[in-house]
């Protein structure tokens, strides 16, 4: 998996659009994509990722390109761009290349995207508007263009599929999701497919989006993975993309195909009771859900109906989600309390400004990290708001701090950062 460590653990439901978010989130990709396929690509590898790509109409920009083995110039194709928060381009397209394969897409993977750039940075309007003016030369469908970003870029995806005003077919959103307040974008209907590690500082984010979407229009499904702030597995995606296709049968953007169908509903039902067999039954409860929902209209799923609602009285699932809830009003504590009011601290501790060790003391290190060694949830959050604290005091703290004339303020961030990452590798579990 890619990781992207220095991604922003601040809180997002207080926060406003970012200015170099709004300046892409009018995008409409749709518009651009609407060229000729006369000039459609004929002479681009098929089957392996072509590592450097030069955009036309802009020759600073560059991208990966995948197109499947099947491909053929003379009809369109589902298409996702991936917004890799680093530019890492072909890095990122391998890991969605099984995917591409498997449904038949066409993948673009910019090398000029990019999270936590400069203030006012065009960077992202630029990539993006450079990738919309490739699609007809690779016989894009432009009802089925899709969005990929992890972290800063799941927000940009998000931004530009509710500007698009329905151009954008759906979105796939790692380790991130809103650009702002649930309030503004609660009224938009593309799919979303999101995910985070269960060691992600924004797991709690992805959590509480998806208790958010129950209750509105936009199909969506969230999965979580064993991991850190990273893009998911390969075959997580592959999950993804297959996702996206049965939302695109049931909304009429492609042909219904059963096969295909009933060989992903299974998949989905082998998992869920998987998740049960391994004592998650929270986790196998929701999973139940979203196949009753996902193959709607599409197959008969009475078995994934029946087994949501015997699992909607079962005490341990109950209880699974209790403690989940716990967790996440813990670490929304910790970041948006605890956290904010030592980095008010620090700013604001005069002539002799507090040092590494008391950071360490007022954000209780040392007891979140015996915590952390517990597998358990409430390990699993105490792991998640270590991590929160490592990239704020080792990233942002100290750029705010550096460029306020205060590098001893933002030396000590630092150096407290660094005691937290070894604090995190000493409670990881033994290997066995």
């Amino acid at each position: 998996m890619i990781h992207d460590g220095r991604s922003n653990p601040q809180p997002r439901r207080a926060r406003r659009l970012p200015q170099r978010t709004a300046g892409v989130a009018g995008l409409s990709l749709l518009l651009l994509a609407r060229g000729p396929l006369a000039g459609a690509e004929q002479e681009m590898p098929r089957g392996v990722v072509v590592e450097t790509v030069i955009c036309a109409t802009d020759p600073s920009q560059s991208y990966a390109l995948y197109l499947p083995t099947t491909f053929r110039p003379d009809r369109r194709w589902p298409t996702i761009l991936v917004l890799d928060p680093r530019g890492r381009g072909a890095v990122a397209a391998e890991l969605f290349r099984p995917a591409a394969e498997r449904f038949g897409f066409v993948l673009l993977s910019s090398y000029g995207t990019q999270s936590d750039g400069p203030e006012g940075s065009d960077a992202n309007r630029l990539a993006l508007k450079a990738l919309a003016d490739e699609l007809p030369r690779h016989a894009v469908d432009p009802a089925r263009i899709y969005l990929a970003g992890f972290s800063g870029t799941a927000r940009i995806a998000w931004a530009v599929a509710a500007g698009s005003q329905g151009g954008i077919a759906g979105v796939i959103g790692a380790g991130g999701a809103l650009p702002g307040p649930f309030a503004e974008w609660k009224h938009v209907t593309f799919p979303f497919f999101g995910t985070a590690g269960m060691a992600d500082f924004n797991h709690d984010e992805l959590r509480t989006l998806d208790g958010l979407l129950d209750g509105v229009a936009l199909p969506h499904r969230i999965e979580f993975f064993e991991g850190g702030h990273s893009w998911p597995s390969a075959a997580l995606l592959e999950e993804a993309l297959g996702w996206l296709e049965t939302k695109a049968m049931q909304r009429g953007l492609r042909p219904v195909d059963p096969a295909l169908a009933e060989s992903l509903y299974k998949a989905g039902l082998a998992e869920a009771r998987r998740r049960e067999a391994a004592g998650n039954p929270f986790d196998a409860r929701r999973r139940y859900q979203g196949l009753a929902e996902d193959f709607l209209g599409l197959l008969d799923t009475a078995e994934a109906a029946t087994a949501r609602r015997r699992l909607a009285r079962d005490p341990l699932a109950a209880a699974q989600e209790r403690a989940l809830a716990r967790a996440g009003r813990e670490e929304a504590t910790f970041r948006d309390v605890q956290l904010a009011a030592m980095a008010r601290r620090l700013r604001e501790s005069g002539d002799r400004p507090i040092g590494a060790e008391r950071i360490l003391s007022d954000l209780k290190v040392e007891r979140l990290a015996r915590a952390a060694a517990e597998p358990t949830e409430a390990g699993r959050s105490a792991r998640r708001r270590l991590v929160a604290a490592a990239v704020h005091l080792g990233f942002y703290l100290p750029r705010e701090l550096d460029a306020a004339g205060l590098p001893l303020r933002a030396e000590a961030a630092r150096k407290a950062a660094a005691e937290i990452q070894l604090a995190i590798e000493a409670s990881d579990p033994p290997e066995s």
